[in-house]
C-alpha cells in the first residue's frame, strides 16, 4: 500500500549528547509543538491524504513518525493528548504511529501511552559504547538493553536503528548478531554530514569506509541466513535481483505518485528530507499555511523541479537505474556531486551484484529468490 511518512520533530530536546547528532545545536531546547499546532499539522495531513487518495484512486496510509530530540523525554500526558488528537483528526484514514527513540529513560506511564496508541518504536542504539552518552557523559547501552527487556515484557513492538560510524564500522557483524539474537530487524544509518559544531570528527567515515562496512555486513547477513531484516541492504538486494532478471520498476516521481516523506520542524516549517537545514528550501509552514496553499505555492513547485533535476543528474548514468527506484539519491546526502549514481548506494549495489554472480545463481534461482523475498512474479 502507498504510504506517506510525516517525520515530526515534536521537540529537539534530548537527554543524550551523542557526538554525531544532526540536532547537536538544539539538544537543550525545551520548545515543543503545542497541541494547537498539532491540530493545524494534522489538518494539513488530512487534507494532503484526501487529495492524494482521490488522485490515485487508492488508500494512502499516514505514517506519523515522532522524531527529535528524544520524544520519550516529553511528558506522558502530552504524548497521550497529541496521539488522541491524531486519532480524532485523521479518523477514516489509514494511519500508523511510529517513534524514533534512544530508549534511555521510559517511565511506566509512558509505556502505558505507547501501548494504548499502538506505537511502534525504532530504538536507536549502536551496540558498542563510546558515542551515545547522557548529558553527564555516562554510557547508556546497559539502560537501553534493560528497557528493551521491558518493551518485550509489555508486548510493545520495536525495531532498531544503528548509526554506522568510526566506532563500530569494523564490528558490524557483531552488531548484526546482537540484533539477530533478539530477533529484531534493524536499519543501518551511515553517518553523513551534520552541523559543523558537533564534535563528530573522531566518528566520521569516508565513503569508501562506509562501502566497505556495508559490503561486509551484507555478506555476514546473507551467510547467517538473513534471519532478520537489515535495511537498506534488504532493499538493495531486491534492486539487484530485479536487475539480474530484467524486472524494471517505476522510478521515484513526486509529481505522479505524491510524496514519500515530509519532515516537519518544531517551528512548523515543512521540508523534503534531503533539504532539511536549508531555510530557503522550506515548502511552507504547516502551522500558519493551509496545505492547499503550500501545494499551490512557488516553493513547492521549485522543490519538485529540484527533485527532478537531481534525479536526472545522478540517476541517468547509474547502471541500476530503473531497478533501484531512484529514491536513495534523495536520501543520501553528499557534499560533492558524484560522477555516477550515489557514492555509497551505487557501490554497494555493484558489490551485491558481483556477490550473487560469483555465487553461481542462474536466472531461475534469482527469480525464485526475488519471488520468495519480494513477492515478485516473473
Amino acid at each position: 500500500m502507498k504510504s506517506v511518512e510525516w517525520v515530526v520533530k515534536a521537540s529537539k530536546f534530548c537527554n543524550l549528547r551523542c557526538a554525531y547528532c544532526y540536532e547537536w545545536n538544539s539538544l537543550g531546547d525545551q520548545a515543543r509543538v503545542s497541541l494547537d499546532e498539532w491540530e493545524s499539522l494534522l489538518d494539513a495531513i488530512r487534507c494532503y491524504h484526501q487529495r492524494l487518495e482521490q488522485r490515485l484512486g487508492q488508500p494512502v496510509e499516514v505514517r506519523l513518525i515522532w522524531h527529535g530530540g528524544e520524544p520519550l523525554a516529553l511528558p506522558a500526558t502530552y504524548l497521550d493528548a497529541a496521539m488522541s488528537l491524531q486519532r480524532s483528526v485523521l479518523a477514516g484514514l489509514r494511519q500508523a504511529t511510529l517513534m524514533q527513540t534512544n530508549l534511555y529513560r521510559v517511565p511506566d506511564a509512558t509505556l502505558d501511552v505507547l501501548l494504548r496508541h499502538q506505537v511502534k518504536l525504532g530504538v536507536s542504539m549502536d551496540v558498542f559504547s563510546g558515542v551515545r552518552l547522557d548529558a553527564r557523559g555516562r554510557e547508556t547501552e546497559a539502560a537501553v538493553v534493560a528497557n528493551m527487556d521491558r518493551l518485550d515484557r509489555r508486548g510493545i513492538r520495536y525495531g532498531a536503528i544503528t548509526v554506522l560510524a568510526q566506532h563500530n564500522h569494523r564490528r558490524m557483524a557483531d552488531v548484526h548478531d546482537f540484533w539477530a539474537r533478539r530477533r529484531i530487524g534493524f536499519r543501518v544509518l551511515p553517518l553523513f554530514d551534520g552541523p559543523p559544531e558537533r564534535p563528530s570528527g573522531r566518528f566520521e567515515l569516508s565513503d569508501a569506509e562506509l562501502v566497505e562496512a556495508l559490503n561486509g555486513l551484507f555478506v555476514h547477513w546473507i551467510e547467517a541466513g538473513a534471519v532478520v531484516d537489515v535495511v537498506p541492504l534488504s532493499e538493495w538486494l531486491g534492486d539487484v535481483l530485479r536487475k539480474l532478471v530484467g524486472a524494471r520498476r517505476p522510478v521515484y516521481d513526486r509529481r505522479r505518485e505524491g510524496e514519500r516523506v515530509f519532515l516537519v520542524e518544531t517551528n512548523g516549517e515543512l521540508f523534503q528530507t534531503d533539504e532539511r537545514g536549508r531555510p530557503e528550501a522550506s515548502l511552507g509552514n504547516v502551522f500558519r499555511d493551509s496545505m492547499e496553499r503550500i501545494l499551490a505555492g512557488d516553493a513547492f513547485a521549485a522543490s519538485l523541479a529540484r527533485t527532478e533535476a537531481k534525479t536526472a543528474r545522478h540517476c541517468g548514468s547509474c547502471p541500476h537505474h530503473g531497478f533501484c527506484d531512484g529514491y536513495p539519491v534523495h536520501a543520501e546526502p553528499f557534499a560533492v556531486a558524484p560522477d555516477r549514481g550515489c557514492p555509497v548506494t551505487t557501490a554497494v549495489h555493484d558489490y551485491i551484484e558481483r556477490y550473487l554472480l560469483s555465487a553461481g545463481y542462474d536466472t531461475p534461482a534469482l527469480t525464485q529468490l526475488l519471488s520468495d523475498r519480494y513477492q515478485f512474479a516473473a
